[in-house]
Parts: C-alpha cells; structure tokens; sequence
C-alpha cells in the first residue's frame, strides 16, 4: 500500500502527533478518563489546540455497532531497537515490546502500513511532523546536562522523562510499551461508558462544525 492509496481513505501520513508522559500514578482513584494518566506536551501549535485532540477522542471512544466489541484492536510489536543507529547506547530500562491502539474501521493492509510509517521515526533523520515526535529518545541514553557553576544535582521532574505515549490526532491512533496498553484501553471505556463521543458530536453539530472525516468514523 502507498501514499496515494492511504489518501483515498481520507488517512494521512503521521504529522500531527501529540507527545505524552504517563503519570507515576494516575490523578485519580478510579479513573475517569486518559488524563488521569498521561500528561500531555505542550505543542506550541494551534493544530494541537481548539479540540483537535478531543475530536481523535471522539473516535476512539465511539460506541461500535456490536455492543460486545470496544471498537478498537491492538496490535503489539517487537519493536526493531537497532534501527536507532549504530554506536549508541540504548537505554536498559526500556521496553522494546509496543503496542498501537487503532480504531476497528481500519483494515489490516491501513494498520501495517501506519506501523511501518510510525517506526521511521526510529531512524536518525526521521521523517518532517510538525514538531518533533521524539520516539528514538526513548530508547536512546541521552548523557546527562553537565551542572552549571553553583549548581546542585537535583531529582528528575517531570521535563526530563522521555516520552512514552504517542497519539497522531488526524489519524486516530495511539503508540505506548506494551505494559501501559490495558490502561489506556480502560481509560478509553470509562469515557464511552460516559457517552463522550456522542457528546462530543452533539456539541459540534449545534455548532455547525463538525468535521465530515470525523463523522465517517463516529456515525
């Protein structure tokens, strides 16, 4: 499959695609929604803004057809850690097992080749998005920023994590290690337990906004 037939699909090659960190732990007890979960970078870019990220919510979190079904498949991978070049030095406390949450309307050939896409950002020239993805960090030992004069050696915060939650907003899908997969994925039912795709619809239509890519996943 090539760029040209992913087009016809109204899918885009990954640009948009918003950075996360996972909490060390969640805001609250039980959870209700991936925000209690993930804290999320701050993009610098209105593409990121006006609720864009709600909007790829909307999708993930619509109610399927079949009531017994989540409307979404995971498919884990082993992710090919020598790609991040020769010569350096990968983290040890990683995890080289991924997982990407699609929604059920993609067929297997879209899932692929959104994978395949999505692991170029390994490489050392990784391909242009809007702002950086920064995927080969997280595997990647990055050397500590030697202290300045007079200053003091001070824990990690909240900057200095790599990060481990990937979302591209215009294509509805998620990338994480494997192990943080089965809370995403209840963070996700919680909000369509809530009914917020519907809600989300119903705001947009009022609104006269709603985004006809949008609507052929949700409908």
């Amino acid at each position: 499959m090539n760029s040209a037939d992913i087009s016809m699909t109204g899918l885009k090659i990954p640009y948009l695609v918003q950075r996360g960190k996972f909490r060390e732990t969640p805001r609250k007890d039980p959870i209700q929604g991936i925000d209690d979960l993930v804290e999320w970078d701050y993009m610098g870019s209105s593409e990121f803004e006006w609720g864009a990220l709600p909007a790829s919510l909307a999708v993930l979190t619509r109610q399927p057809k079949d009531k017994t079904k989540t409307g979404l498949w995971v498919k884990r991978i082993t992710m090919p850690v020598s790609s991040v070049g020769e010569n350096v030095m990968v983290r040890k406390d990683i995890e080289s097992e991924f997982a990407f949450i699609f929604p059920t309307d993609y067929k297997e050939e879209h899932v692929h080749w959104f994978i395949k896409q999505f692991l170029y950002f390994l490489g050392i020239n990784p391909p242009k998005t809007k702002k950086s993805v920064y995927l080969r960090n997280y595997f990647v030992e990055i050397p500590p920023r030697p202290l300045r004069k007079g200053e003091k050696p001070h824990a990690l915060t909240w900057r200095d994590r790599p990060v481990d939650l990937w979302w591209d907003i215009c294509n509805h899908f998620m990338v994480m290690p494997a192990s943080r997969v089965d809370s995403i994925l209840d963070s996700l039912a919680v909000l369509r337990q809530q009914g917020f795709s519907k809600t989300w619809r119903e705001k947009q239509k009022s609104r006269g906004s709603l985004d006809q890519v949008v609507l052929g996943f949700i409908e």
